[in-house]
């Protein structure tokens, strides 16, 4: 049966653009489900328009990234993908303006943003396969640090937000700062918090270490300290 229904899959896939046509269940989710749960509040008892919605992408990318000959195909249309994203994205502005921010305007935006969503995660996965699908050094490292990196962002971001949305600056420079600050903190509390101490790598889920790689691990901040105490002294006996 689901090699039938695989096969339904490549063959809309065969179609230049139609995978964007997967969007039509997204928006059926919430026409039925949003009545119902109205508020975006990300808890499992009481926001299963958003759960459902999310489940399906979960779903989609499962069967999709699960046939080879589908993902050539979402290489293939990687343009119609990334063009998509383009004028979903102006297309939801423009609508709030030329509707005045009302009811109908925030309905339209609502639909275009969740083909915006959509097209946007199809033009990475396309991209990404055609372009960053090749090993190097720095991937096993990198692939390890993606789930403590996932944890430790959003309350970090709000915190830095918190200070930043306070600062009289631009819009995009306090965007800027926010990921920039953001994104620094984070790989300091992993690279010296995490990384160096087997508990709390199981923690943030990552596979324990031999003591000896772990001893071996250059941490530069503890480096420093010790290079600075021993001047200290030097300087002191002089």
């Amino acid at each position: 049966m689901y090699a039938r229904f695989d096969r339904a899959v490549e063959k809309l896939a065969s179609a230049k653009g139609a995978i964007l046509l997967l969007f039509v269940p997204l928006i059926g989710s919430q026409v039925l489900l949003r009545p119902y749960f109205p508020h975006e509040t990300h808890a499992f008892i009481n926001d299963w328009a958003f759960i459902c919605l999310n489940f399906m992408y979960f779903l989609f990318g499962f069967v999709l990234l699960g046939n080879l000959k589908v993902v050539e195909l979402l290489v293939r249309d990687r343009r119609v993908w990334l063009g998509a994203t383009i004028a979903t994205t102006g297309l939801m502005y423009l609508s709030l303006k030329v509707f005045n921010y009302t009811k109908t305007a925030w309905l339209i935006y609502d639909i275009l943003a969740l083909l915006m969503s959509w097209s946007i995660g199809l033009s990475i996965l396309a991209y990404a396969k055609k372009y960053l699908n090749r090993d190097n050094v720095y991937r096993k490292q990198l692939n390890t640090a993606i789930y403590p990196f996932y944890l430790l962002h959003q309350p970090i971001i709000i915190v830095v937000a918190y200070f930043v949305v306070q600062l009289q600056f631009p819009i995009f420079l306090k965007a800027f700062l926010i990921i920039l600050i953001s994104l620094i903190l984070v790989w300091i509390i992993y690279q010296y918090l995490i990384v160096p101490f087997n508990a709390m790598r199981l923690i943030f889920g990552m596979k324990k270490e031999p003591r000896t790689e772990l001893t071996t691990r250059p941490v530069y901040i503890f480096a420093f300290w010790s290079l600075f105490s021993r001047n200290k002294k030097e300087n002191h006996r002089l």
